[in-house]
């Protein structure tokens, strides 16, 4: 067990209430919360598209919709954001980025094992 998924729907419901602040929290809290809850994936795929839309920082909106919906086009736009994210990291940190950073190699592991059949 992982944790709490209660307390988890406790905090994300928290950060909700921030978006003012920062736009993307809670596109983001949506999305962990549709992983929680299906009934919140609508709204959750309305505001990466309203708030994230396109932007490499979707990444991590887009994994928590593939989780949520088993949707392999969300998997594919958080694989297509990294490599874009990719493309801004100087060339001699490329490959430190792909495998160090817990997100990229978790959505790269993700799309191998679809890519290949495997999921």
């Amino acid at each position: 067990e992982l944790g709490d998924p209660g307390q988890a729907i406790r905090l994300l419901e928290e950060a909700l209430a921030i978006p003012e602040a920062e736009p993307w929290l809670g596109a983001e809290a949506l999305c962990e919360l549709a992983v929680l809850d299906p009934a919140r994936i609508p709204a959750a795929e309305e505001a990466v598209e309203a708030t994230l839309g396109g932007r490499g920082d979707a990444v991590r909106g887009h994994w928590c919709l593939w989780r949520a919906t088993g949707d392999p086009s969300h998997l594919q736009s958080a694989y297509a954001g990294i490599e874009r994210l990719l493309q801004s990291v100087p060339p001699e940190y490329r490959e430190s980025a792909r495998t160090h950073v817990r997100l990229h190699r978790v959505v790269r592991e993700a799309w191998d094992r679809y890519d290949s059949g495997e999921s």
